[in-house]
Order: C-alpha cells, then sequence, then structure tokens
C-alpha cells in the first residue's frame, strides 16, 4: 500500500471508517455541548439530602433507557427537604421526573419519607421551626415552612403516640412479671 492511500489519525495509521467515526463522535459531543450551553438553566445553588438508591434508579430514560444527567435540568420543584428534578433526555428530548426521596404516591404532591424524618425529628428533638431552618441554612439546604412542618407532624404523631403507648405497656407487663418472680 502506497502512503497516498494510508490514512493517519492524530500522528497514527488508521483506517478511513474508524477516523471518520471518530470525527462523527467529536462532533456530535460538540452539538450536545452546545444545546446545554443553549439551555442556560443552572443548577441550584444549595445542598440537597438524596436518596442515593432511589436516585441512581430513575437517573434512565424510561423511553430511550439512556442515562440522565444533571447538565439537562429544565425545573427543580421543592417540597421540604426533598426535590422533583425535571430532566431532559439529550437523546430523546423527554422530560423526566426524578425525585430525590422515595415517597408515597405519584404525583409531584406525593408524601416525602426524608419529610416524615424530618417531623419526627422535629417532635422527638423538641424544637422549632426556626430552630430546625437555622440548622438547615448552616448545611447550605433549603428552608423549610412551618406549614409543611406541621402537616407532617400532623401525620406522625398520632403513630408516635400509638407506638408509645404499646411500648410503655409492654414494659408495665415485663415490671409485673419481675415483681411477682422476684416476690415468689
Amino acid at each position: 500500500m502506497s502512503n497516498a492511500n494510508q490514512f493517519r489519525h492524530k500522528g497514527r495509521f488508521a483506517k478511513k471508517s474508524i477516523i471518520n467515526w471518530k470525527n462523527n463522535i467529536s462532533k456530535s459531543a460538540k452539538k450536545l455541548k452546545e444545546e446545554y450551553k443553549n439551555l442556560g438553566v443552572q443548577l441550584p445553588n444549595r445542598q440537597r439530602i438524596v436518596d442515593l438508591d432511589k436516585l441512581a434508579a430513575e437517573m434512565w430514560c424510561t423511553t430511550c433507557d439512556w442515562p440522565l444527567s444533571f447538565r439537562f435540568l429544565i425545573q427543580e420543584d421543592i417540597c421540604g427537604v426533598a426535590s422533583v428534578f425535571h430532566l431532559k433526555c439529550p437523546k430523546c428530548k423527554e422530560i423526566r421526573l426524578v425525585k430525590s426521596s422515595a415517597s408515597e404516591g405519584k404525583s409531584t404532591r406525593s408524601k416525602y419519607h426524608v419529610n416524615f424524618k424530618l417531623a419526627l425529628v422535629v417532635l422527638d428533638g423538641g424544637i422549632e421551626e426556626t430552630q430546625l431552618n437555622t440548622i438547615l441554612s448552616a448545611l447550605n439546604l433549603p428552608p423549610v415552612d412551618h406549614n409543611l412542618i406541621k402537616r407532617y407532624e400532623r401525620l406522625v404523631g398520632p403513630a408516635t403516640e400509638t407506638v408509645t403507648k404499646e411500648n410503655c405497656h409492654d414494659a408495665l407487663k415485663v415490671e409485673e412479671e419481675l415483681k411477682i418472680l422476684n416476690e415468689g
């Protein structure tokens, strides 16, 4: 083969089909980069509490089975310390909703597990909304509205009381049995 028929790519010999393939990949990557720049959406400048297992499972486009990226974030809905990210698939351009926490319900107004845990912290720790928001602010997390905290407290409170009463009842039974054993 003469030198005229040999192709080079970055100083190495290569087949013409390989060179064309690499050039097409490069052009496609540049095109995606330009599309991202044209979106003009920047990631929020705050921390988030994220359930990594849940996030990993949802970071795939169900239409084209393509991995999603926060580079294509369109919008973020915040509900307490949970978030719903609207991500655009770079391949099929479909917008997919990705939740940062497990939830009860399918809509964006779902009841998020992380908010239930937050309500438990508020009840158990005896802290108020302002103290909680001070802590969240120090951690660079979004503040939580007092109405949301109250709503979750109303859901968690009765369950907590029921468990507490059952535990006290069980402890009384154990104490009575021990008293009978010690006296007898």
